[in-house]
């Protein structure tokens, strides 16, 4: 059976409206108002009553007389007001919404009259969670309440940290794992099974919000420390994610928790009723490895290049592999190995006070050489190395690792795993933890084995006895596999042991003294090293930024907790920390030359605060019927639901009148030939790119155009791919614009034909600029397609429908002509006399308004400040180029053009030159006018030149590090250029299709 998808929407609204409230009601007469037949010719009001389950209730689309085998479409539109926004968790406030509220939005009588403050409802939930005395039954009920309504989850969470963490995350995190079938009720995050291979994107798509920042993916075969629990791993990612917005303030619609369902190997899940994977055993080798690679390619394809990736509690051969390989080509992050070193790091820096020397003057002794141990003893090698200056190799012999099989040694090495032979060092074997403590003499001793009670009284008597203060860590969760309690620690240590665990522990009275335990939990760690990655637009993971988190949480340690014996400050002040983290996580990123967001704001700790969620709710639109985004049909506006607290870093927030249901289209190219220099980048690419934000963009590569005159072939081709490098390179996010090829979607050249024989001969003399390039190739050698090339950009405007077309003094020009082409073809062709064809009637073509960035440079020659940059050759002295190294910038700055004036000042027009500096480093410091002005105005040029080399190489080494990431990944690059050609594609046929048929050409 085949219909129109569109139209049969449209009829389901009507009646689904008309059966709504009063406000809804309107709406649906509208809309039935505006569509009538349906594929057997029928009007849904013309269909008969016929009663079923709803008594009397038309039965419009077959639900109730449907049989099993009858096949029905489930149309569903999701309406923002009444009883359906109380069942909305992003939108919900339960009672709290106001009395205003309640008329705006049709909830009168849905809810009792009450009206609850925010700060009361809090009071209210944390008096029914104390009641239970089961922590699952606790973390139910807090699931229970994200799902219902999302904002007093978050506000709950933040405001009761200390107390809910432990709820929503390890310990009891563990335990609903393990009971995830029984307890599971809403699904929560995507599930990408084996099932999906070779859909994964098509799965990804399915996922309702868009603009995703933070990926947390597990496989689910090693829980905490509770082993294989396949499926049902995903309270994990749920988890975690739960705290990149409570601690963190990442957006939640931002955050996607994801399960890879490659099977289990447990047999007791396999056996069980009620377990939601599939139930197989566990895939491996390639099938296992081709599958992560569909997940991974199809994550950066559909969601950009800045996406963070984090790998959650893989086995040991997968954990160290995944990161191994995808490090270098995407933004990822094992919060097992690195999360967990940089918390450990920054308890031993904070230990130190407490205990005396630095770093490389302890030795440390780990229980457990998995990829959680491994990944804090390479990070502490790293941290003495830095501090020390001594090689790595050198620093790891400080550091000592026993295994299932006893202390690992060099005569063992044969037989380890490629992680744990650096740490194999010259030394007698020992068999068992005691031997190992007794032999190595540490004065740290570090559990991450994931085996309960392993840390006996005879091995705390003996670090004790070599040790005033000994620091033992017992870090495996949940609170069942910690390595020994904390009080079995400061009792066997006779209250001398400084010690953090990984799961909570509470405080612990010792021959008349408190002592708080410590807890080396990943949270202090991840929320706010997630956030400076995105705040700063950070493109790859680098070791020095998880010693910029370990250093920066160390810092928060005050003299108050150390005179508790606390290495860690208390989570009451989680946001706080996680800002400071995350503003110097961003600060080595800027310094690494790895983030992209420029330029660096000045306040980062400002900057970052500003960036978090806060939790609070809304207050609503006083709008009638608001029809949530991701299900309007078009010409229907949005409400703008959206808390301004927690707009997306890399999103404006969209003012609550303009809010529309359908982005409007913009579209823009660059040519392939030559080099893409300065004047290119910051009079167009760098306008273009913010644009992506608030429009469904178009950035394309214009080979087309390229043609028009005499070129390589081979250079063209290596060209084209090289644009489309740099277009990605400069800050195109995948998930919100298509970049593509104009040679890859052929109704370009179609297109062009058709209005080429509309477009009057004498509007092309017009065209002054192609007349004079005809002009000076000679008649002889020139092709007719010059002369034609400003129909050509008129066919890449009108062929997707573009809103609007940004341009600069250069293309008004070409957009007049294209407003006079697309209002003559729509008067020669359209309208009524389309509709006689068996057309829609109407405008063929949107007749396209220009759109003004925000001023960029207009560079001119660095030798001639009267002429245009882009009209000296690529190799010349006079222009920057994109890719040019470090020292040609340097060398191109230092010997361009100036004047013999005292001072710099812009506009004056004796100085070209200076104007034309000053202009850039206006724009690559995203600076005013004024305030550079101020800046430079006593400046000479032997003081600003290196000024502005400086800021322009720190502006450029990002996206010339990004163009050789992707340049070196050529699948990556195809696929993207695949994916935009076929969305181009899509809306391209539609508009050819529909001028043939306007212009009578018989339909195949």
């Amino acid at each position: 059976m085949s219909f129109n998808r569109g139209n049969f929407l449209g009829q389901a609204l009507g009646v689904l409206l008309c059966r709504g409230g009063k406000g809804e009601g309107k709406s649906g007469a509208v809309m039935q108002s505006t569509v009538k037949e349906m594929r057997n010719g029928d009007s849904v009001r013309d269909m008969d009553d016929i009663s079923g389950v709803g008594g009397g209730v038309r039965d419009a689309y077959g639900e109730d007389r449907a049989t099993e085998d009858q096949l029905i479409t489930p149309w569903t539109v999701s309406v923002a007001s009444g009883y359906t926004l109380l069942r909305d968790p992003h939108h919900n406030k339960g009672l709290g919404f106001t009395e205003k509220e309640r008329d705006a939005h049709y909830l009168r009588g849905l809810l009792p009259p009450v009206v609850l403050s925010q700060k009361l409802q809090e009071k209210k939930l944390m008096h029914n969670l104390r009641q239970y005395e089961v922590p699952l039954q606790r973390y139910v009920a807090m699931m229970d309440l994200q799902e219902r309504n999302e904002r007093l989850f978050y506000k709950l969470l933040i405001d009761n940290v200390e107390e809910l963490l432990p709820v929503v995350y390890t310990p009891t995190v563990g335990e609903a794992c393990q009971k995830y079938g029984s307890i599971f009720r809403r699904p929560q995050g995507l599930y990408i099974s084996l099932k999906e291979k070779g859909k994964i994107l098509e799965v990804l798509k399915n996922w309702p919000e868009k603009s995703i920042q933070v990926i947390v993916v597990t496989d689910g075969e090693r829980i905490l420390g509770l082993g294989d629990l396949g499926c049902q791993g995903m309270g994990i990612p749920v988890g975690k994610l739960s705290l990149y917005t409570a601690l963190g303030g990442v957006r939640p619609s931002a955050c996607l928790p994801i399960t890879i369902d490659v099977g289990t190997n447990n047999e007791k899940l396999l056996k069980d009723e009620f377990y939601i994977g599939l139930r197989q055993k566990r895939a491996t080798g390639q099938e296992y490895a081709e599958l992560l690679h569909e997940f991974m390619s199809a994550v950066k394809q559909n969601y950009g290049e800045k996406v963070l990736v984090q790998f959650e509690d893989f086995a040991n051969h997968n954990a160290f592999e995944l990161l191994s390989k995808y490090r270098t080509t995407h933004l990822v992050f094992n919060d097992d190995i690195q999360g967990t070193a940089s918390v450990v790091l920054s308890g031993l820096v904070a230990a130190l006070k407490l205990v005396g020397g630095t770093l490389a003057d302890h030795t440390f002794l780990f229980l457990g050489a998995g990829e959680a141990g491994t990944g804090i003893a390479e990070l502490i090698a790293l941290e003495i190395s830095k501090r020390t200056k001594a090689p790595l190799e050198e620093t790891r012999k400080k550091i000592w690792l026993v295994d299932s099989k006893g202390l690992i040694v060099k005569s063992r090495k044969e037989s380890l795993q490629h992680f744990k032979k650096p740490f194999a060092h010259e030394h007698e074997p020992a068999k068992g933890l005691l031997d190992a403590v007794k032999s190595i003499r540490p004065t740290v001793l570090i559990g991450t084995s994931g085996v309960g009670k392993t840390f006996t009284k005879d091995v705390v008597e003996a670090m004790a006895s070599y040790n005033e203060k000994p620091l033992i860590l017992a870090l495996s969760n949940p609170t069942s596999q910690s390595e020994c309690t904390a009080e079995e620690a400061y009792a066997w240590s006779k209250g001398r042991a400084i010690f953090a665990s990984g799961s909570p522990f509470d405080p612990v009275e010792y021959n008349g003294k408190v002592f708080v335990p410590g807890q080396a939990n990943n949270a202090y760690i991840f929320p706010g090293f997630g956030l400076g990655l995105i705040m700063s637009g950070t493109i790859r993971v680098h070791d020095d930024l998880l010693l910029a988190a370990s250093e920066a949480l160390a810092a928060q340690v005050t003299e108050e907790n150390y005179e508790k014996g606390l290495i860690y400050p208390p989570f009451s002040n989680i946001r706080k920390i996680s800002a400071h983290i995350a503003a110097s996580v961003a600060a080595k990123s800027y310094e690494l030359g790895l983030a992209s967001r420029l330029p660096r704001p000045q306040d980062l700790v400002k900057f970052a605060e500003s960036c978090m969620s806060c939790g609070v709710p809304s207050k609503f639109l006083k709008r009638h019927g608001s029809i949530r985004r991701h299900h309007l049909p078009i010409g229907y506006s949005v409400a703008g639901f959206r808390c301004h607290c927690s707009v997306s870093i890399s999103q404006p927030a969209v003012s609550d009148t303009s809010s529309t249901s359908v982005k409007k289209r913009i579209v823009s190219g660059v040519q392939p030939t030559g080099t893409i220099h300065l004047g290119n980048y910051l009079g167009a690419i760098k306008n273009w790119i913010p644009l992506q934000n608030s429009y469904d963009t178009f950035f394309f590569i214009v080979d087309l155009h390229a043609i028009t005159l005499p070129y390589d072939t081979q250079q063209l081709s290596r060209a084209t791919k090289d644009t489309a490098a740099i277009y990605l390179a400069s800050g195109v996010d995948t998930s919100k614009a298509s970049v593509f090829v104009q040679s890859h979607v052929r109704a370009h050249v179609e297109l062009m034909w058709l209005l080429s024989s509309a477009t009057p001969i004498g509007w092309l003399n017009r065209m002054i600029q192609f007349k004079e390039k005809s002009r000076k190739a000679g008649d002889e050698n020139v092709g007719v397609a010059l002369l034609t090339y400003p129909v050509l950009m008129a066919s890449d405007i009108l062929l997707y429908q573009s809103d609007f077309v940004p341009v600069g003094e250069d293309q008004k020009q070409h957009l007049e002509l294209t407003r006079e082409l697309a209002e003559r073809v729509n008067y020669l062709f359209g309208g009524r006399k389309w509709k006689k064809l068996g057309g829609r009637g109407g405008a063929i073509f949107k007749v396209p308004e220009p759109l003004i960035p925000p001023a960029g440079a207009r560079v001119m020659s660095l030798t001639d400040g009267l002429s245009k940059m882009s009209k000296s050759a690529p190799s010349d002295q006079s222009r920057i180029n994109l890719l040019d190294p470090k020292d040609v910038i340097a060398n191109k700055i230092k010997r361009c053009k100036t004047d013999s004036f005292s001072g710099l000042e812009f506009d004056n027009p004796d100085r070209p030159e200076c104007h034309n500096l000053l202009s850039i480093y206006q724009v690559i410091t995203d600076r005013t006018k004024q305030e550079v002005a101020h800046e430079c105005q006593d400046l000479s040029w032997g003081t600003f030149k290196p000024l502005l080399t400086e800021a322009l190489i720190a502006h450029l080494h990002p996206i010339q590090v990004r163009h050789n990431e992707i340049m070196a990944d050529p699948a990556y690059l195809d696929r993207v250029l695949a994916e935009g050609a076929r969305k181009a594609a899509d809306i391209a046929d539609v508009t050819l299709n529909n001028l043939y048929q306007a212009m009578g050409f018989l339909r195949r």
